[in-house]
């Protein structure tokens, strides 16, 4: 008899379980979409390159030697592009609850939208620094944040001028404008 109350038992904590990660989940699609303040906005252009310059320093302090800890960061910077390319091309455009999210930057270019900091670097520790810990160690771990970090903050700096400023006066961001405004147009946008 008692297996039956068990079961019960069970399954309702298991009904919690999926309602709180459902909530969860709803959380944070509304934290990645939420229109921020300038300042929440404007944290990453603070602690990015707060975190490149601890990795560096983390990097070029062990025994691997300079050359290691440069072509480990070119390396998390080439890292960077092509998971940027294959997020965007893949998850933010084709993935429903993603692209939902991502299109309401292409409906509101101007506005504030986007990932917080704090998301964002809880994402890169999960998904690299940990991982490229287990295999490595600690100064090849920090050499490949330190590029990955260097990618995502010139990617995040870049879409910032191109979106906020008069970009247009200076040729590379005249070029990278033009092809963004054409990304967004192809995607049925403004």
């Amino acid at each position: 008899m008692r297996f039956p109350v068990f079961a019960i038992a069970v399954e309702a904590q298991e009904g919690r379980w999926r309602s709180r990660l459902s909530g969860l989940l709803a959380m944070a699609r509304g934290l990645v979409t939420a229109r921020m303040s300038p300042v929440l906005f404007c944290l990453d252009f603070v602690v990015y390159p707060v975190l490149v310059i601890v990795c560096l320093v983390v990097a070029f302090s062990g025994e691997g030697g300079v050359l290691l800890a440069v072509s480990t960061a070119v390396l998390g910077i080439a890292l960077w592009t092509f998971t940027e390319y294959v997020a965007h091309r893949c998850v933010l455009h084709h993935v429903p609850g993603f692209a939902k999210l991502h299109h309401a930057h292409h409906d509101a270019p101007k506005d504030l939208v986007g990932t917080p900091t704090l998301i964002s670097v809880a994402l890169f520790l999960v998904l690299a620094f940990w991982p490229a810990l287990e295999v490595s160690n600690l100064q090849i771990a920090a050499a490949l944040m330190a590029g990955l970090w260097s990618g995502y903050l010139a990617y995040t700096v870049a879409h910032y001028a191109i979106h906020h400023t008069g970009s247009n006066r200076y040729g590379v961001f005249r070029t990278l404008k033009r092809h963004h405004a054409l990304h967004h147009f192809r995607n049925g946008q403004s």
